[in-house]
Parts: structure tokens; sequence; C-alpha cells
């Protein structure tokens, strides 16, 4: 299970503000109001826009899409997946860092 939750080529849950926004939104008491609220937030929070360059790379990144605060539904679903996926590291106790995710290739 672990290798599917390194790090890629758009899922970039190792990136600083997916993982400072996921810290922020994903709030709650159980796994599944942590995850509605981090749904919520994204939804809400991020603005739609379906006019993007879908030959550059960053029109799929979650990352980008949170930087430059909107984005279509795909980086949107990528933003989301890096959130969960921050958020399973905490649970399991990896906390922040490279040298605490036993689970990710250096």
């Amino acid at each position: 299970m672990s290798e599917y939750l390194q790090p890629g080529k758009f899922v970039d849950s190792d990136h600083p503000a997916v993982i400072a926004y996921a810290k922020q939104h994903a709030t709650g008491n159980s796994e599944r109001e942590r995850a509605v609220s981090l749904y919520y937030a994204i939804r809400d929070g991020v603005r739609y826009n379906p006019f993007q360059n879908f030959t550059h790379d960053d029109a799929y990144r979650g990352s980008v899409c949170l930087e430059r605060g909107e984005g279509w539904c795909v980086p949107k679903a990528a933003l989301l997946t890096d959130g969960q996926v921050k958020r399973y590291d905490e649970l399991r106790g990896y906390g922040a860092g490279g040298a605490q995710y036993p689970h990710r290739k250096h």
C-alpha cells in the first residue's frame, strides 16, 4: 500500500502549500468528517476554471491549482488526493519531513 502513497508527477502531497492546506482544512472528529471538510474547502475555496492550457503538466497538479486559487476538476481532485495522502501520513505517525517517511523512497 505504501508505494501508492508516494508523491508523483501530479500528486505532489509533499508540497509545502498542500501540507499546510490539508492541516488547516481537514478538520473533524473522525476520518469521514476530516475528508468531507477538506472536500468542501476545495470545492468552495478553489474557484472552478475549465479554461486551462492542457498541454502543460502544471494544469494537472493540485499544488498549482492551490497556488493559483483556481483549477478544473482534475487538479482539484489531485489536490483532494494530496490532502488525503497527507492526512494518512499524519495519522500513521509519519509527520513532516523526508526522513520521517519510511514508506517513501528518497
